[in-house]
């Protein structure tokens, strides 16, 4: 059942981890398992923080608390997002939102995520994982296709882009804007140097 964990929606899962079929842990592993199996084949840069994940997974057994409850407050506020978007999004029938990918181009490439929990962005101390990334949203709560496309270089020469998010099951309608996006761009764009 391991890998199939990998496959089941959400809602699948949670009944899974209520009934005690299977844990948190046990997804995380087939997760990562799954990462690593594919790794080769896909022309990705990644940075997988396996002790981190299962150990966020571990706590609430090794705390002993209630691992259902501990997992149902993430799927309700999952689900309290998702009507979010739907009633103030989908629902008044916009096509797609369109936001930062990253909220700032000023992070060093050679940023050691495990090392450096805080970066500044203007002035202000942010989360170094999530604090300056405008992905993760759409990441987790993966019903809406995204996309990353990219809009030219910041002032410091580093390449800068935006995602589009489409309502569920809108592929279609994502690739089409990210198409209309590149033919008004496409005269701007210029490649970085050395590339």
């Amino acid at each position: 059942m391991t890998i199939e964990l990998c496959y089941r929606s959400a809602s699948d899962s949670l009944r899974l981890f209520e009934s005690r079929q299977a844990s948190p842990v046990e997804l995380m592993r087939a997760l990562l398992e799954r990462a690593e199996r594919l790794s080769a084949s896909v022309n990705a840069t990644t940075a997988i923080h396996a002790d981190a994940a299962l150990a966020a997974g571990i706590t609430p057994l090794a705390t002993g608390s209630d691992m259902a409850g501990s997992i149902r407050i993430p799927a309700a506020l999952a689900l309290e997002l998702h009507r979010e978007l739907e009633r103030k999004l989908w629902g008044r029938g916009i096509a797609a939102l369109i936001c930062p990918t990253v909220f700032t181009t000023d992070i060093a490439a050679d940023m050691d995520l495990t090392r450096e929990r805080q970066v500044h962005i203007g002035g202000t101390a942010v989360d170094s994982y999530l604090g300056w990334v405008g992905t993760p949203p759409f990441n987790l709560l993966s019903r809406y296709p995204a996309l990353a496309a990219p809009t030219g270089l910041g002032a410091n020469g580093v390449p800068t882009s935006l995602q589009i998010v489409g309502p569920p099951f809108a592929d279609e309608v994502v690739f089409r804007i990210a198409q209309q996006l590149a033919s008004v761009l496409d005269s701007g764009l210029r490649q970085p140097a050395g590339l």
